[in-house]
């Protein structure tokens, strides 16, 4: 699939990743409000904008931005 149909897919909470990745260990989610994440609220408090989030090989957790080559790729997937 495109990279529009994965960035729909990310908006109905599924998990997605390029057929060239590791999918088990590596895929793309959407965090659709950060701001549960902050342990110390700024103050005033503010909402945070939604973000698309990566699953490293590693296991961590990391803010993740699309290259040209992700953007124009035709082998985005759901990942189960």
């Amino acid at each position: 699939m495109n990279f529009g149909t994965a960035i729909e897919a990310l908006k109905i909470n599924q998990k997605v990743a390029r057929s060239v990745w590791d999918a088990t260990t590596t895929w793309l989610f959407l965090v659709p409000d950060a701001s549960s994440l902050l342990t110390n609220p700024p103050s005033p408090p503010r909402t945070l904008a939604p973000w698309i989030a990566m699953q490293t090989t590693g296991g961590a957790i990391v803010p993740w931005v699309a290259s040209h080559y992700d953007m124009l790729a035709e082998n985005w997937e759901i990942v189960a």
